[in-house]
């Protein structure tokens, strides 16, 4: 299966509505086929141990999208040419689903909180 194909059935997945079976499907078309669904539900997201977490909870969806894209980060496939910006788009789009149409989305945008250091039109920080 290549890249486009994984992304397509990605995609499809993402859209029906994602659960425990949907993330571990992903996970597999990820490269990631070790990893039991049992272990995906007792893993905990590093937001989900901030302090004021549980105000700001997510659905069971946005906690499945969340997980996979913390996972992306970790893999491989993230290295594969087009796969890691498409497959975050994926999941954006998904996340972003009812925000209405003001949205404007930007590839390779960094958000820093007030104060932290800025960085340079090649997302290099100063000094670095």
């Amino acid at each position: 299966m290549n890249t486009a194909e994984r992304l397509l059935a990605i995609e499809q997945i993402v859209n029906f509505g994602l659960d425990a079976d949907g993330a571990t499907r992903i996970l597999d078309l990820m490269g990631a086929s070790a990893f039991p669904q049992e272990l995906v539900e007792e893993t905990r997201l590093y937001s989900e141990c901030l302090a004021r977490a549980e105000e700001f909870g997510f659905s069971q969806e946005q906690w499945y999208l969340h997980f996979l894209l913390d996972v992306l980060d970790k893999m491989p496939v993230a290295e594969v040419d087009g796969f890691a910006d498409s497959f975050r788009e994926v999941v954006a789009r998904r996340l972003m689903q009812g925000w209405g149409e003001d949205i404007n989305e930007e590839r390779h945008l960094h958000v820093a909180p007030a104060g932290a250091a800025s960085m340079d039109a090649q997302g290099d920080s100063p000094g670095c």
